[in-house]
This record gives structure tokens, sequence and C-alpha cells, in this order.
């Protein structure tokens, strides 16, 4: 680990650490979150909270009674928030002035997806129809190694995609119904299927309500 211990900034962001951890640069910053909450990824699959939600009261229980003890994550490639849009959320709400600590990454956008799906697949529940959407995107169906990080395998990623994203059935269209050219009856048009007994033209009509 090789640490730098003098003050630097980043985007006017003061960061508080900079390292290098097996490999990979590691930085935490002050980041507004007002720039967070702006910079909400649109495929994120968590789902969203809101005030009056179990889980919102909860979270502002803990940030109340211990702080922000998980940063959010933030993508300086793609300036996407990919991790902690709930806690941002309910900061935000509270104080728009507020600095959050922040772990920003670098990295293109589908190792940002992959990071973004693992992160949640951890720690809550998803909405499962966007979730399949980004399966779809990272053609999980096609690429087993596209799901390796992310916590799912391959049987997960298929059933999710075949539940929310096969095309609805196509509408049936309405029967029609024939008047049989000897009696007059009304009925299916099999019911009159004999020889001697084919529909005259003009004689069939929609089927009734």
């Amino acid at each position: 680990m090789v640490r730098n211990e003098q003050p630097k900034s980043i985007n006017g962001w003061k960061i508080l650490i900079e390292d290098e951890i097996a490999g990979h640069k590691f930085i935490r910053a002050l980041v507004p979150v007002q720039h967070l909450w702006e910079h909400r990824s649109d495929y994120n699959p968590r789902k969203p909270v809101t005030r009056g939600d179990k889980l919102y009261s909860d979270l502002t229980g803990s940030l109340t009674d211990y702080g922000l003890v998980e940063d959010p994550v933030y993508n300086l490639t793609t300036h996407n928030l990919v991790g902690g849009e709930q806690r941002v959320r309910v900061i935000f709400d509270s104080d728009h002035d507020a600095l959050v600590p922040t772990i920003l990454m670098e990295c293109d956008a589908e190792q940002e997806v992959r990071f973004c799906i693992a992160l949640n697949r951890i720690h809550n529940e998803f909405d499962d129809t966007k979730l399949a959407d980004v399966f779809r995107m990272l053609k999980a169906d096609q690429d087993f190694a596209a799901l390796k990080t992310t916590g799912f395998d391959r049987d997960d990623a298929g059933a999710i995609m075949r539940r929310f994203l096969e095309d609805p059935p196509a509408p049936k269209t309405p029967a029609r119904n024939v008047i049989c050219p000897h009696c007059g009856h009304t009925g299916p048009p099999k019911e009159f299927e004999t020889a001697d007994t084919e529909p005259r033209p003009g004689m069939e009509q929609e089927a009734k309500a």
C-alpha cells in the first residue's frame, strides 16, 4: 500500500485518502450531495426509496444514529453515481448542501454496470424489470463472462429475462360468427363445416361481445 499524505483535490473536491491497493487506485473524497444526486445512473436496478417507506425510515435512523458508515461510489469516467443511491437520497432530502465522503473509481461503462449489479445484489432488492434490461444490455444470456463479477449466474439471468423481457402474446383476433344459409342459426364457422352448408357470401358478421 502506497499512501499519499499530501492534501489534494479532484474536480474541486477535497481528497481525504488516495491509495493504491492491490494494484487499483483508491480515492476517497468529499463530494457535494447535490452532484451525486444529479448524476444517478439511469440503469440502476435497485428499487428507489421514497419518504414514508420503511427502508427510507430505517436509513434515516441509521444515518442519525451512526452516520454514513458506508460511502457512495462515483465513477469519474462516466460521471455516474454507481452505488449508494438510497443513502444519497436520504442525505439530499435532509441537507442539499452536504458534503459526502465518496469512493471515486475509474472504469468503463460496462465494468461499471457489472459492479453496480454486484454491489446491489449484496445489499438489497432489485427492480426486476430494470435488472432484466441490464442483463439484456450485457447480453447475459449469450456471454457468461458478463456475469462473472455480478453475483448472478446464467440460470439466474435467463430466468429473470424470460420473466420480464419476453414479448407479450399477440392479441387474438375476435372470432367471426356465420349465419347458417338454411336455418338462419348464428354460430362459429365450424358448426357449419359440411359439404352442403357452406355459408353464402355476405353472411358473415362480427362476433357479438
